[in-house]
């Protein structure tokens, strides 16, 4: 069974900031629940891998979703 979910319930917390090496936030955007590890290599690509978990959406009391 699909469920579609409108655009309206997409807005997710960032939880990853990009920061230059003068301190400034470069970019910021949701990378997931559950991140074990984050990395980026010298061209700026980022890695990740997640904990062994399930994943579910649940709505957050400042109407975003997790």
């Amino acid at each position: 069974m699909s469920t579609r979910v409108s655009e309206s319930e997409l807005h997710l917390t960032d939880n990853v900031r990009v920061i230059d090496g003068g301190g400034q936030t470069r970019s910021a955007f949701y990378a997931g629940d559950g991140i074990e590890q984050l990395m980026a290599d010298a061209q700026g690509n980022l890695r990740t891998s997640y904990f062994d978990e399930s994943n579910y959406w649940s709505a957050n009391p400042d109407g975003t979703r997790s």
